[in-house]
């Protein structure tokens, strides 16, 4: 609920900037950053992502997470075609009222219709102590889980692995909002219209990857980590190619291609779920959580630095750097694959502790009817 509210706040914000742009200082804009206060995406993925690894089996998770994606992708592309629409017909101030009423809708649906997927022991208001667990101590325990528990030999420096690269991912992501003033730069008359063309381009192809491409390698039982060399392989081909076209339709075919690297976020969080056990993912997730928020900043100043440094020799240097920061972290996964047997130990382990658990049950229950 919390980076909802977050949103809401951000929306808020909007309109209230516009309203008043002319009397304002610009800082003021400024005040939509408080959303960043509520946990903003890192906190909102953890929530979606462990939600939906709860309420799936481990045969299942990877296409189910690939799915909550498409859904995203599918409603940003909805967005995109609306939001023009929308500016002509009720102006900003419609634009930013009607996307304050979505999250409205949104923060109602999750109160309202979305059940715990896990019992809760008690309903009641968590203490101040609580809350300092959840927010310093769980995510130092699922430090301790990463860096310090003995495991199955072998597993952890796998584990710590898939976090690295993890951040890696995030950092890529920045070289994205680049992409608009590569185009201005290189494409003559390239503006706002022509960008939301491109952004629908990107995203109807993301949209195929997730619910077309990433079912298929589930169903040909592709083991995680290969799936994720696939889409990282491709991505930073995508991205190396970008980075020299030439031509608009040279840069589409080759963004197209790097499309697919947003499936490698619910693919990452599928295969860590199977490298851990049940009770330690709110902990690891809550490291993941954090490398999303930081990870970003040192991503942004990365890209912007390189961009600024070489936009008068090759404007496309950005894309390179992202290209192989990819094709690094396919190599990454492809030594995971390699040792795809030590990763599912701890799947087997859980599996085993589970159907004991199962067979202790139909035990009692068996007690219970003799009695």
């Amino acid at each position: 609920m919390f980076p909802i509210i977050g949103t809401l706040i951000a929306h808020i914000m909007a309109v209230i900037n516009y309203s008043f742009i002319d009397e304002l200082p610009l800082e003021f804009f400024y005040m939509e950053i408080l959303s960043g206060v509520f946990g903003g995406y890192a906190v909102y993925y953890m929530g979606v992502y462990s939600f939906g690894t709860n309420v799936t089996t481990s045969e299942e998770r990877a296409r189910r997470l690939a799915r909550l994606d498409g859904v995203e992708v599918l409603s940003n592309m909805i967005g995109t075609l609306l939001s023009p629409i929308l500016k002509d017909k009720v102006g900003f101030l419609g634009t930013y009222g009607f996307g304050s009423l979505s999250v409205v809708f949104a923060l109602l649906y999750l109160v309202f219709m979305v059940k715990e997927p896990m019992s809760l022991e008690k309903e009641s208001r968590p203490s101040f102590s609580e809350l300092l667990k959840v927010s310093i101590v769980i995510p130092v325990q699922g430090l301790k889980s990463i860096f310090v528990k003995k495991r199955i030999p072998g597993l952890r420096p796998l584990i710590l692995l898939q976090v690295i690269l993890f951040t890696m991912y995030w950092m890529m992501a920045e070289a994205g909002p680049l992409g608009y003033n590569f185009l201005r730069l290189v494409f003559d008359g390239f503006c706002g219209e022509d960008y939301a063309i491109y952004m629908l381009i990107y995203q109807v192809a993301s949209t195929f990857y997730l619910f077309i491409v990433i079912p298929i390698f589930v169903n040909f039982k592709l083991h995680d980590s290969m799936i994720l060399f696939i889409i990282l392989l491709v991505e930073g081909i995508g991205n190396v190619f970008a980075g020299f076209s030439f031509t608009l339709w040279q840069f589409y075919v080759a963004q197209c291609f790097g499309a697919i690297g947003l499936c490698k976020y619910s693919m990452v969080r599928s295969l860590l779920s199977k490298c851990i056990a049940m009770d330690e993912l709110g902990k690891v997730f809550s490291v993941l959580a954090i490398t999303a928020a930081f990870a970003p900043a040192a991503g942004s100043t990365m890209f912007r630095s390189l961009f600024n440094s070489t936009n008068e020799v090759f404007v496309g240097a950005f894309y390179l750097l992202s290209g192989l920061l990819g094709l690094l972290a396919a190599l990454g996964n492809l030594f995971l694959f390699y040792n795809k047997n030590v990763l599912a130990n701890q799947e087997k382990e859980d599996l085993a502790s589970k159907q004991s658990f199962n067979d202790d049950l139909v035990n009692q229950n068996s007690i219970r009817s003799h009695l």
